[in-house]
């Protein structure tokens, strides 16, 4: 299966369209604001730091580094 996997990867990443397609899914990673007591941003804060943890497993499932 990993065979069909990497054939797959080499594939899309050889395409001449993903470099701008990276380019945009990466613009798309959530931010993760400064936590402010004063703010109580709290939830918000929480949230945010899962949706790009899910973010950055996705990527790293088709082997692209999030940074």
């Amino acid at each position: 299966m990993a065979n069909h996997k990497d054939d797959f990867l080499i594939h899309v990443q050889t395409h001449p369209f993903f470099p701008l397609f990276l380019k945009h899914l990466k613009s798309q990673r959530p931010i993760v604001p400064g936590f402010d007591p004063d703010a109580d941003n709290t939830e918000k804060w929480k949230f945010l730091t899962a949706q790009q943890k899910g973010f950055d497993l996705c990527l790293s499932i088709f082997n692209i580094n999030p940074e």
